[in-house]
């Protein structure tokens, strides 16, 4: 995947290169038009006024961050080439997309592609009609504006094709030619409005302007139309975000569901929880829990600033996480309580039984596996609780866990089961020497253990079981390792194996 800063950097030649496209298109038609002029400075302003009308007034929307706008750009377009001769029309379209643009308030990349994308595409558009008229097509002039319309709707939509590639806002799944069914609709919608103006302009100077008040009903109800719809699928986020945090997830699953529909509603490349406020053209909101506060942060969009209600929806959102979080930090907490031992923190039976379940499972199906149980009572350690009291108990039973962690592998488990019993599961026995690594937990108590200003000595009598001598069943191996620690503590010696399962025998 290619870095943020080599993607912006193919974005910016490619919106450089679209650039120099439409200059030379513009040129192009001002050179290859010879027809006379036609048309006046009212036809014209209309052909201006519609084409920024046309940008400032979205007919459709299917993003929500506006990021799929639909305009009928080719009604501006289309009544251009059929009120004005081909160089006044591509002016009075180029000022008005100008002009539209320059007031948008977009990041410059975005109005430098508009204005490219859309005035190149236009040129392409008035150069086919004059080849029309060059080539002594029937029709009187303005007749191939349709045709026009396509070839402008043609180009554009492969532009727009292209930098939704290298800007990287193309949704997973979606092909090449995106929305292509809606830019066809909104397409056909543009010619049609531009046949109406343009036929209405030719039936006598100046009838053009009634056409202004019906385009601009349409333009107000379309935008009215875009807005509600635009405001719906902000909520609708909202709402699918918080069906997506539901009662016991964990923390790590909340934090993935948030980011995931913060990338989804705000169509932006990436989302994080951070502890640094957004940065640049970042947008962010702080999330507040009982833990402390974070930053949940969009990560700018190639193309399109953010925009205030996305910054209203990225701070519900941030709400939302926040009792999420809560919830789930909760839950995690209440999980941990059920699964540990409140005072060492080691896992308890609970979750030592279901380790061990889950090993031979998995052993059960490898040729090569092996699983070894020791189970560990203590010596001297009643001495230690009953002379220097429970306090300095507890204390020494968290060293002994402590060490105890220090001296198996990654991959074991060292557990509590209660009083001063402890269990270790060797899961990942170094070279399958499951009795070597027993004995260095053995020698783990060697050294006394500091009990707050005194020193004392404890050790202890460990029985080991191994899988799949000793049994099958992890309740049975856990009994058999017990059994063999009571053999050595009779025998008075610091480890003992389990006595092998007896097998039927087939006589």
């Amino acid at each position: 995947m290619e870095s943020p800063r080599h993607q912006h950097r193919w974005l910016t030649r490619y919106v450089a290169a679209v650039d120099v496209l439409a200059v030379l298109g513009v040129v192009g038609v001002f050179i290859a038009s010879g027809a006379p002029a036609r048309g006046g400075w009212i036809d014209a302003a209309v052909v201006a006024l519609l084409a920024g009308g046309t940008f400032s007034f979205p007919f459709l929307r299917t993003g929500t961050a506006g990021a799929r706008s639909y305009h009928l750009v080719e009604a501006s377009l289309v009544a251009g080439l059929l009120l004005l001769d081909p160089r006044r029309a591509m002016a009075a379209y180029a000022v008005g997309v100008a002009v539209s643009w320059a007031v948008s308030g977009r990041a410059f990349i975005k109005i430098a592609f508009a204005l490219g994308s859309h005035c190149g595409s236009g040129a392409v558009g008035i150069l086919a009609v004059v080849a029309a008229d060059t080539l002594g097509l029937p029709g009187a002039p303005g007749a191939w504006a349709p045709f026009g319309a396509f070839v402008y709707f043609a180009v554009n939509h492969l532009f727009n094709c292209v930098v939704f590639e290298l800007a990287g806002v193309r949704r997973p799944g979606e092909p090449f030619l995106v929305d292509l069914r809606w830019s066809v609709f909104v397409s056909v919608i543009g010619t049609i409005t531009g046949l109406f103006v343009g036929l209405v302009g030719r039936l006598s100077p100046g009838a053009v302007v009634f056409t202004i008040g019906p385009i601009a009903l349409l333009f107000l109800l379309s935008r009215a139309h875009s807005n509600r719809a635009r405001s719906v699928e902000l909520l609708q986020g909202i709402v699918d975000a918080a069906s997506d945090t539901h009662p016991g997830m964990s923390v790590a699953d909340v934090e993935r569901a948030v980011l995931n529909r913060v990338v989804q509603v705000l169509d932006c490349p990436d989302a994080e929880f951070r502890d640094q406020p957004p940065a640049g053209e970042e947008l962010g909101a702080v999330v507040e829990t009982n833990l402390g506060s974070r930053w949940l942060v969009a990560h700018p969009r190639p193309v399109e600033v953010f925009r205030v209600e996305e910054a209203r929806l990225l701070r519900a959102l941030a709400g939302m996480a926040g009792r999420a979080l809560e919830n789930a930090h909760l839950h995690d907490q209440l999980a941990r309580q059920a699964l540990h031992d409140p005072l060492t923190g080691l896992p308890n039976r609970r979750l030592v039984i279901r380790e061990l379940t889950a090993a031979v499972a998995r052993a059960q199906r490898s040729t090569t596996d092996r699983i070894g149980v020791a189970f560990l009572d203590l010596t001297g350690f009643k001495g230690v609780n009953d002379g220097m009291g429970h306090d300095a108990g507890d204390e020494l039973l968290c060293s002994i866990a402590e060490r105890l962690t220090t001296v198996v592998r990654a991959g074991d488990v060292v557990g509590r089961f209660g009083g001063d019993e402890y269990v270790v599961l060797f899961l990942s026995p170094e070279d399958g020497d499951v009795p070597a690594a027993a004995n260095r937990v053995v020698r783990s108590f060697e050294p006394p253990f500091p009990v707050g200003d005194n020193i004392v000595e404890v050790g202890c009598n460990v029985g080991l079981a191994l899988w799949p001598e000793h049994g099958e069943e992890p309740d049975e191996l856990l009994r058999r390792a017990d059994a063999a620690m009571y053999k050595a503590k009779r025998a008075g010696a610091a480890l003992a194996m389990a006595t092998p399962t007896p097998r039927p025998s087939l006589l």
